[in-house]
């Protein structure tokens, strides 16, 4: 391509020299070189060449003959010529390019991939396997095995290491033991945070039992105390157990035990709503307990 544009450009100094020599004192287009080889391109590209023939035309005579065989050999070979030429070379690397693709591809596909062959001293049994075969272009690797050596085989491309140079082969050697180090040290890491989650969450999970465990301590503390409270060491001596009930419904104060009825409210303020069906179960069982062993003297 190259080629052609230098040659094109040779031939429009050459054409341009000749119409400043021939046309320069009567044509304006032509008056200089630069001038003459700008109205040569416009006669290449044919777009407006007609204005500058307009010129020879109105001088008549040799001008016109002179200027009409001019114009003919630049457009023929300006235009048509180079323009083919152009289209030519196009069409040609586009073609080679083509086969350089077509080439690439052949060499990607797989060259075992092909019909099975017949080799002498088969059994029936593989030739059974072929007579099937015939559109399957496939290898049977029992057979493969049999009539072909490890060390016979082709590389299925060839590789042109004439461009790897020492410091590239260098380089990606250490590229890759650099990633080796790298995925090594993860796994290692990844382990270690592994044993850390295991050991935090287990420490979570015994601290959760224990403070359920000691909640309940509590709990069963506190209710045995308002048990102890609450209940008359004399109650359900005599009587049934609804008539102790309704006697210890409201207790009533005495001078005597100040200190023992202000724990007894405080107590009795921290207990919610729905406890005292608790502690009526509790001082029932009691109750009951104490009737029994009042009952049974011995």
């Amino acid at each position: 391509m190259a080629n052609i544009v230098l040659l094109l450009l040779i031939l429009l100094t050459v054409l341009g020299v000749s119409g400043v020599t021939l046309f320069g004192k009567q044509v304006q287009d032509f008056a200089d070189l630069p001038t003459a080889m700008f109205s040569l391109f416009i006669c290449v590209t044919q777009d407006g060449w007609m204005k500058i023939f307009t010129s020879f035309q109105d001088l008549g005579g040799n001008y016109y003959m002179g200027g009409a065989i001019y114009f003919m050999i630049s457009i023929t070979i300006g235009a048509f010529v180079f323009a083919n030429l152009v289209v030519a070379v196009v069409v040609t690397n586009l073609d080679k390019a083509m086969k350089e693709v077509n080439e690439e591809r052949k060499k990607l596909e797989d060259t075992l991939s092909t019909k099975p062959k017949d080799h002498p001293g088969e059994s029936d049994e593989s030739a059974h396997r072929h007579s099937g075969a015939d559109k399957v272009p496939l290898f049977y690797m029992a057979d493969l095995f049999k009539h072909t050596h490890v060390g016979n085989q082709v590389p299925l491309q060839h590789v042109d290491l004439r461009k790897l140079s020492l410091d590239r082969v260098e380089n990606y050697l250490l590229i890759l033991i650099t990633m080796e180090k790298n995925l090594a040290e993860y796994k290692e890491l990844r382990q270690q945070l592994e044993q850390i989650f295991t050991t935090v969450h287990d420490l979570n999970q015994k601290r959760t039992v224990a403070e359920q465990s000691s909640s309940s301590s509590r709990m069963l503390a506190k209710l045995r105390l308002i048990a102890e409270d609450t209940v008359d060491p004399n109650l359900g001596t005599k009587g049934d157990i609804l008539s102790n009930l309704m006697g210890m419904k409201e207790p009533q104060p005495t001078s005597a035990e100040p200190q023992r009825l202000a724990g007894r409210s405080r107590r009795q303020s921290s207990i919610a709503p729905g406890e005292y069906k608790d502690l009526i179960g509790e001082a029932a069982k009691q109750i009951a307990r104490r009737n029994m062993s009042i009952s049974d003297p011995s």
